[in-house]
């Protein structure tokens, strides 16, 4: 209480007060030993008026303290009577029966056990607005409730090591995809630099990064014109002919991954000009008459002039076929019109 702390208070500041007068008495003997008679009196008379300083100080202290408490003192007495007042009022106005006297003395005596009581008593109160309906039907989502929980975690599980599945195969199955997608881009490249151009072949960067496989795919870059960079085959920036040069490089590159007898290469020039029509068969009589396991036919309904087909392993079939061929097989004299064609283009009648 405040009158306990008053007190404690007052006999501190009572020891502090006999301490200094004994550190009084302990430095003026130690004055007295070390200096002459005026020396020890003149510092006897400093010490006595610190100490004065000081104790007046304690005083003033000390008197506000006491002031306080008897401010505190009159505060409790007056509290203590409005209680008294108070609780005769109550009395007089408040007859308990014994009944009533019997209720109170069960009730709880804590704000605690109070509070206990009152969410005891709420609890029931809204036990009798429950619809036996409803509950039942509270309890059937609970079950569901229960079981989509569990059947969530189940999927989770099965999440993860579905996700463990797909990276295991992205680890087995990527790396072989890029080297395979290299070894094609090498081909193609050296098919394009036959004809002094650029090209390459790539898996889609951004689907590859994000490991979006629905979108990923193969693309192809070209460079036919010095000074450029390679650019992505599209119909905006590249020709019709330079698509189609495109188009047959990457066809003839993908045979070197396809182990079969022979090739058939049905009209690859159909549509080019003339420029990218010869570009792409002398590539292409490079590549069939090249050390290989497998045999190429190739089909055209036209031939530039003056092509190398003078190739070892290479032969030529011209078949004569249509509704303004009116001769039969034994009126064309094949030798003979081509030693007349040779004579022509000699300036020989």
């Amino acid at each position: 209480s405040q009158r306990d702390e008053i007190r404690s208070v007052a006999g501190a500041l009572l020891e502090m007060e006999a301490a200094l007068l004994e550190k009084h008495r302990e430095l003026i003997g130690t004055a007295q030993d070390l200096v002459g008679p005026d020396i020890e009196y003149a510092c006897w008379r400093s010490v006595l008026r610190y100490l004065e300083a000081d104790l007046a100080e304690k005083n003033a202290d000390m008197s506000a303290h006491v002031e306080r408490k008897r401010e505190i003192d009159e505060i409790l007495a007056k509290l203590k009577e409005e209680h008294k007042s108070a609780l005769k009022r109550a009395q007089e106005t408040t007859k308990l029966t014994d009944e009533m006297q019997l209720l109170f003395r069960d009730l709880p005596q804590n704000e605690s056990a109070v509070r206990n009581e009152i969410d005891r008593l709420a609890r029931e109160i809204m036990s009798f607005f429950i619809d036996p309906e409803l509950e039942q039907l509270q309890a059937h989502l609970s079950s569901e409730k229960t079981a989509l929980q569990d059947t969530l975690a189940r999927v989770d599980t099965d999440l993860r090591e579905e996700r463990k599945n797909i990276e295991a195969i992205e680890n087995a199955v990527i790396p072989v995809v890029k080297e395979k997608v290299q070894e094609i881009s090498s081909y193609f490249r050296e098919y394009f630099e036959l004809i002094e151009c650029n090209g390459e072949v790539t898996l889609t960067p951004e689907a590859l990064e994000k490991r979006d496989y629905a979108n990923l795919g193969i693309d192809v870059n070209v460079q036919f014109r010095d000074g450029e960079q390679l650019h992505a085959l599209n119909q905006h920036r590249q020709s019709g002919g330079e698509r189609a040069v495109t188009t047959a490089f990457y066809l003839i590159t993908l045979q070197h991954f396809t182990r079969v007898p022979f090739h058939l290469v049905d009209e690859i020039n159909q549509g080019m000009d003339r420029t990218n029509d010869r570009k792409v068969f002398e590539s292409l009589i490079n590549i069939m008459t090249r050390a290989s396991d497998s045999q190429y036919f190739v089909i055209t309904p036209k031939l530039l002039p003056n092509l190398p087909l003078r190739r070892p392993n290479l032969s030529v079939h011209c078949v004569l076929n249509g509704p303004d061929v009116q001769f039969g097989e034994d009126e064309l004299d094949l030798d003979e019109w081509v030693a007349r064609k040779r004579r022509r283009s000699a300036g020989v009648a």
